[in-house]
């Protein structure tokens, strides 16, 4: 109902993700996303996930497929790391050899999980790494916070509120409304 909806994946094995996205497209869908960001240990320990972008041969087949699979509209989500903050901006010139609808970054590593704080500098320094669009992901609970993310990085394609939406549904007409009103000082 007017709402862009895109699928999103999970996994590492390309003829799958093949499988997978031209099933969606018989279903109407033209974008489809690989979650390369997904912490939970029993998806991570088995090369995908948060884990996939560690392993730069099966990254590069995943980002083949999908690109080939779902032309003009395959995005990823990706962290900055499993165990460390390094390899996304390892991996930022191989994602940027592919035509890439958006990237998705939430600024943590998988063993974080949804713990400690989000790396700014990290993400901040990956940033003109990427070719693609990027989309900002990670800890917007707030109309401050979105603020506070769109001041520092303004040529971002847009940023997911993911869990903070759940904790406040009224969190996107606030961001909307504040956006509406010129960006202007946050009510705190």
């Amino acid at each position: 109902g007017g709402l862009r909806t895109v699928p999103q994946v999970i996994g590492k094995d390309p003829s799958s993700l093949r499988v997978m996205a031209n099933a969606l497209r018989g279903l109407g869908y033209d974008e489809l996303n690989l979650n390369c960001g997904c912490p939970w240990k029993f998806v991570a320990k088995k090369g995908r996930g948060s884990d996939l972008p560690e392993n730069a041969d099966n990254l590069r087949r995943m980002l083949e497929a999908g690109c080939e699979a779902m032309p003009g509209g395959f995005s990823i989500k990706i962290r900055l790391g499993q165990k460390t903050s390094d390899t996304l901006a390892k991996r930022a010139e191989l994602i940027s050899q592919f035509p890439l609808k958006e990237v998705i970054v939430h600024p943590r590593t998988g063993i974080q999980m949804y713990d400690g704080v989000v790396d700014l500098d990290a993400f901040a320094a990956v940033l003109p790494l990427l070719k693609a669009p990027v989309v900002y992901n990670g800890d917007v609970r707030t109309v401050r916070d979105y603020a506070q993310i769109v001041g520092r990085f303004p040529n971002l394609t847009g940023v997911m509120l993911g869990r903070g939406l759940i904790a406040d549904p009224t969190l996107a007409e606030s961001i909307a409304a504040w956006e509406a009103a010129g960006r202007g000082p946050v009510e705190t």
